[in-house]
């Protein structure tokens, strides 16, 4: 999964991105930042272990921020982990930093079956 999310003010990325960060270290809703990897932190537990959003720098522009969703090493994480991860980022993002954004796009980037017969 990748999450990409343009700042509404032009240039702005960067200190949305700040923002973002300096939320999540003091737990924002059911996220957390550690070790520059965002971590889902449920009380429930449900959905914790074995995967982790992560800012890709290398993508991500002065009006861009790029997240990609990474497993944790030797981890299976429940299946639907990927999509509650997609859903419940894209949500904090919102519930917290609309003002700030203009347009939040997440894209699936896991393998597709062939279709061929």
């Amino acid at each position: 999964m990748a999450v990409f999310v343009t700042a509404a003010r032009s240039g702005d990325a960067p200190a949305l991105l700040a923002a973002i960060q300096a939320a999540a270290r003091q737990r924002l809703e059911t996220w957390e930042l550690i070790d520059e990897r965002f971590v889902h932190t449920a009380e429930s537990g449900q959905w914790n272990a074995g995967a982790y959003l992560a800012y890709n720098p290398g993508e991500s522009t002065a009006d861009r921020l790029v997240f990609y969703y990474h497993l944790e090493a030797g981890t299976q994480p429940h299946p639907h982990t990927y999509g509650v991860y997609n859903g419940r980022f894209t949500q904090m993002l919102l519930n917290h930093f609309s003002a700030r954004i203009a347009d939040i796009r997440v894209r699936d980037l896991r393998p597709r079956p062939s279709t061929r017969s």
